[in-house]
This record gives structure tokens, sequence and C-alpha cells, in this order.
């Protein structure tokens, strides 16, 4: 019953995502491309990489988008309602775990102690980011099964039911997303919570106990576990794929996890500050130690160790902020990967915010005698929660628009990090997407005009516009990158000769085809480049521009030399145009 009415609003609350469009289509492109070469579109879902990233095995989400794609005909709408399913439901869950792990402390069941787990999570601005966006339904489902997961746990009396419900479940989570692999360590800490006194008082003694009782789940985890890794070892051929991080030493690798953890947590406690789509964090401020970083190590290092001291006293706290911390392990950086422009993201955080939510109300229990007798102490915590839900109602309220469309959402990127190389891109490839043409010079304006230049971001647009048969607007972009003067480096200038060469071959423009190349328009015969611009020659741009400089050479009767130093211009890289 507690229940109805905080969906009912819920679903108020986040109405204006149901008329949000696709956010970040490369996940619709790939599946687009799967539905349209393949009459069985399930099978290449459990290969893997079919939205770009090597290392992603998640077939069961991954089939769940195929699936809402052809239901849903590729709107936006229904897909939107899905994600906002997906959320009420953990809502539920959370409300449900929350009861029953409250029962078992106290000894009896009560639908009261649901109703703030819920309310705090229903309404988290830290969840804006999945919910509005199609793409986390991975974390929506992933925290769904690990939620699932726990209250089977908790709940069957039955062990072989148990052990059946927790495994499964465990599977179904890994299938969702990788960051499901900390669920066994936040299950033996839930555990070690929940034991009883009889086992004695020693720490080896409740462990042993610990183990005992429930040997079979762990069991069951492992064997979970190992299947779900001969899976993805079959579909993708590696279990991980090494991807290159940046080396930051030991000393700022410490600092980036103390770094990320702080935040990861201080966003759990009051996240009405710093919400964005992308967090670029300038990673090499970690290998400098600093006041400020020392601070935020400390910081790190004693909740760390006080999480630690105080589960192991079976406080609620205690095992709370370790489950949370568990939960954040394979985004935290430990291992030096980069899988992210961004440094975090807030959707990283939702299973962690779940399991929280779950276990507070133990926390509250224990800290009852704290408030008791005390009204005025009372007062103000009731008084700082009631401020927090409603900063939280307003801070959901007024960035939920914000995801609704690309141009939108890049605006507030931008504006937030305005020297952000993926804001600037996204934000004019956005406009362009759009049709927002006078949006698009002015920004290209302000690119070019800025303390810090982005030409890659306009030679990226035009790439964009040539992606959709505007060679006019990409030749427009390109004349403003020249009109510029800036110097440009070897990417700049190889994607550069690259487009104006199909712009050139698009309208049929042979003297637009020579200049494009940096020579002199009646230096010679459109044949005589077009043997390197058709690729003839498979060569950088680098070299292709110094191929039609040795043949002006030679054509002018200068000297050989000038001809070969020419060509040995080019260097040794060689790509395929």
């Amino acid at each position: 019953m507690v229940a109805l009415p905080l969906l009912v609003a819920l679903l108020a609350l986040y109405w204006p995502v149901m008329h949000a469009d696709f956010a970040w289509d490369e996940l619709l492109d790939s599946l687009t491309s799967i539905s349209a070469r393949s009459a069985d579109p399930w099978r290449p879902l459990l290969i893997g990489q079919t939205n770009g990233f090597a290392t992603y095995f998640r077939p069961l989400v991954m089939a769940l988008f195929s699936l809402e794609l052809h239901l849903f005909a590729f709107q936006p709408g229904p897909m939107h309602a899905v994600s906002l399913a997906i959320h009420a439901l953990n809502v539920v869950l959370v409300g449900l775990l929350a009861m029953r792990l409250s029962e078992l402390i106290s000894g009896h069941l009560s639908w009261q102690v649901a109703v703030m787990p819920m309310l705090i999570y229903a309404v988290h601005p830290l969840l804006i980011e999945p919910v509005s966006w199609i793409g986390c339904q991975y974390d929506l489902a992933m925290t769904t099964f690990t939620l699932l997961a726990l209250l089977a746990h908790i709940t069957f009396r039955k062990l072989w039911l148990r052990v059946a419900a927790v495994s499964l479940c465990f599977f179904l989570a890994a299938c969702c997303k990788e960051s499901a692999v900390s669920f066994p360590l936040v299950l033996f800490a839930l555990d070690w919570l929940l034991i009883g006194d009889g086992v004695g008082k020693s720490t080896v003694a409740r462990l042993r106990a610990l183990i005992e009782a429930n040997a079979p789940v762990y069991g069951g985890l492992l064997l979970a576990g190992a299947t779900y890794l001969a899976f993805r070892h079959h579909y993708l051929g590696h279990l991980v794929q090494a991807t290159e991080g940046r080396s930051l030493g030991a000393l700022g690798r410490i600092q980036e996890v103390s770094y990320l953890l702080v935040h990861y947590l201080r966003m759990l406690l009051w996240p009405m500050t710093g919400l964005n789509p992308i967090h670029p964090v300038e990673v090499d401020q970690f290998r400098t130690l600093t006041v400020a970083s020392m601070a935020t190590d400390i910081t790190a290092i004693g909740l760390v160790g006080a999480a630690i001291v105080l589960m192991l006293r079976r406080q609620a706290f205690g095992t709370l902020l370790l489950v949370a911390m568990f939960s954040l392990l394979s985004v935290l950086h430990i291992v030096p990967v980069k899988f992210d422009a961004s440094l975090y993201h807030e959707r990283y955080a939702m299973t962690a915010l779940a399991l929280a939510c779950g276990l507070l109300p133990l926390v509250l229990a224990q800290a009852a005698p704290l408030v008791r007798g005390r009204p005025l102490l009372r007062m103000a915590a009731f008084g700082t929660l009631a401020l927090w839900i409603f900063a939280s109602l307003a801070n959901v309220r007024a960035t939920v628009p914000l995801w609704s469309s690309d141009v939108m959402r890049w605006q507030w990127a931008y504006l937030e990090y305005p020297d952000s190389t993926q804001a600037q891109e996204s934000l004019l490839s956005a406009y362009i997407d759009h049709q927002a043409y006078a949006a698009a010079s002015g920004m290209v304006d302000e690119l070019l005009t800025h303390k810090s230049p982005c030409l890659i971001c306009v030679v990226h647009a035009a790439e964009e516009a040539m992606a959709t048969n505007q060679s006019a607007l990409a030749g427009m972009l390109l004349d403003r990158l020249d009109s510029s003067g800036l110097p440009r480096d070897r990417e700049v200038t190889e994607s550069y000769l690259v487009i104006r060469k199909r712009i050139a071959a698009d309208q049929g423009d042979s003297l637009a085809l020579r200049a494009s190349f940096g020579v002199p328009t009646d230096a010679y015969t459109a044949g005589d480049i077009s043997a390197a611009a058709d690729g003839a020659i498979p060569v950088s741009a680098d070299a292709l521009l110094a191929f039609a400089r040795a043949q002006h050479a030679d054509r002018h009767s200068q000297h050989p030399v000038f001809a070969t130093s020419y060509l040995q211009g080019a260097g040794s890289s060689v790509i395929a145009l």
C-alpha cells in the first residue's frame, strides 16, 4: 500500500523523460545496423562488441534493447517508459529489502521502515542520468538483479532454493553489467552483520560459523561466476582485454582512488551539485601531493578503516559504508584501465545507493538511543531530511529536461566545462544533426577564437556534415578554418585533406580537388592529381600532398632533387584514404 502513492509521485516527477529523444545514440546505431543486416538479430548480441566496446559482454540487456527496438519501432518514448518502470521496480525492491532486514534484526515486520528508504531512492538526483538515458538500462537491470539476489538470500528458508535463486540472480546481474563482480563481497558483509550472537564473540569463531552456514551459497556464487566467465571468454575470445590507462605511479594511483571514493560518497550524501553528462578531470594532478589532495587521501583511508572496524563490530553504519565501497570497487580505477573519457559518472553509484538505502533502517535503529529523550535533536534530523527531499525534488525537476535532447544536454555540458573537447565537439555535432546551422556557425567562430582553439572540433563537425550528405556545409566549416590562419597539427591536416577531397569529388570540381592538396590550380591537369586522389596510391594525406608537389616540381622542370625531397618528406606513415 505504501508503494502505490510513492510510485504515482515518481511517475509524475519523471514524466518529462517520456518525451525525450535518444541520448548518445551509438547504441541505437549499432542495434539498427544489426537489425538491418541480420535475419537473426539475437546471435550478434551474444558475440559482443555490438556497440564498439570490445570489453563489454552484456547479453541480457543487449537482448532487451533489441526487443524494445523491434516492439516500439525505434521510438524513444516507450523505451524511456521501460527505464522508468525498472527504476520504479527498484524502488519497491529497496523497500522490501529494508523491511526484510529490519524484520531479521527487530523480530517484527513493519511497512513504516520502508517509507524513508524508498522515498530517498526514488527522488535521489544521482539517478537522473540512469533514468533519463536509455543506455543506462545496463545499470538499472544490474541493480534489479542485485537486489533480488539479496532478497532471496535473506528470505528463502529452503537451502537449495536459496542457493539456486541467489546464484541465478548473480549470473543475470553479471550478464547485465560487469560491475556485478563485487556482489559476493556485498553478500559476505551483510551476512556478517546478520550472524547471530550465539556463535561466539571472537572474530575467528564468527567467521567459521558464517562460512559453515553459507558455504552452499558461496559455492553457488563461485559456480555462477565461473559460468559467466566461460560464456564471456567463449563469445569475446578473452576475459579482460588490456586497455591502456595513463600510468600515474603508486602515489598517483592512491590519490586517484582516494579522490574517486570520497567523491562518490559525497554524491551519495549530497548530490545537489556537480551533476553533468560528463566529468572531465585532469588526472595528472594526482601525481603531485598537495594539502588538498593529502586531506582527501586521509579522509578516504580513514573512511575505509572506520568502515572495516565498525563492520567487524557488527555496526550497521560500518556495514552500510563497506557495502557501498564494495559496490564502487569496479569504478575506483584501482586497476589502471581507461574505459571512459570522464573520470566518473553518477550512474556508476546506482547500486551502492540502492544497497545503502536498504540498510538505512538498521542504521537508524542503532542510532535511535542517541536521539531518545532529545526532541530538539529529533526535530533537527527530521528538518534536515525534509530539506534534503525538497532540494532533491527541485533538482530532479530542473535537471530531467536537460536530458531531453542532444542539443540541451551538450549545451549544459559546454556551459559547465567550456574547455572540454568532448563538450565542444558534441555540441557542434548536435547543432548540425538538428540542422541548427546558425548556432553551428556561431559555435565555430567561438571555438576558433577560444583561448585554446579546437581545430579538430571543426574538422570533426565537417566530417559529421559529410556523413549527412551536406558537402556545402562541410566546405563552409573548412573555409572558416582556413580563414582563421591557425597552425594545424598532423591529425587536423590529414583529416582536413581527406574531407576536402570528398567535397571536391562530390561536387565534381577538379580545381577544388587540386587546391585541396595545397598546390596551384594551374600547375597540372586534373588527371595528374586524380591518380593519387582516387586511391591509386594508398598513402597518408601528407604523403599524398608530397606526391602532388613532386609532380608539380617535375612538370616545371625543377631539379629532380626537389621532387625527391618532397616525396621523402611524406615519411613512412601509410594509411588508406
